[in-house]
């Protein structure tokens, strides 16, 4: 069996392979015990993907999802302020926000906004 780490990023990128271990991942995201910042970001990042969702398509379910989210996020003592900024980091090139208003339309990175 692969180590959870290999199978969060490798889910990321195939969503056949996402979808051969969405039930690992699944039992993993609520058995979690530890207090890894690292992997419960990576566990966070891809069940509230539109491509982990797919796979649950009970409400109920997914207020569960949600619920354990907290919990997950209480257990890493991150702030808001803390996963804002590793969103920051590991994204820093795509676009924060569009400013419409302006002609023509001006792209906003998430790096211009890096504390």
């Amino acid at each position: 069996m692969p180590d959870i780490r290999d199978i969060l990023k490798e889910a990321k990128n195939y969503d056949g392979y996402l979808k051969k271990h969405f039930e690992t991942i699944k039992r993993f995201y609520f058995e979690y015990h530890g207090k890894d910042a690292d992997i419960i970001f990576e566990l966070l990042d891809l069940v509230f993907r539109v491509t982990f969702l797919k796979y649950v398509q009970n409400i109920e379910d997914r207020y569960l999802l949600a619920e354990r989210a907290f919990e997950l996020i209480q257990k890493s003592n991150y702030s808001l302020l803390d996963m804002f900024k590793q969103r920051l980091y590991r994204n820093k090139d795509a676009i924060l926000f569009r400013d419409m208003g302006a002609t023509p339309s001006q792209n906003f990175l998430m790096k211009e906004f890096m504390i």
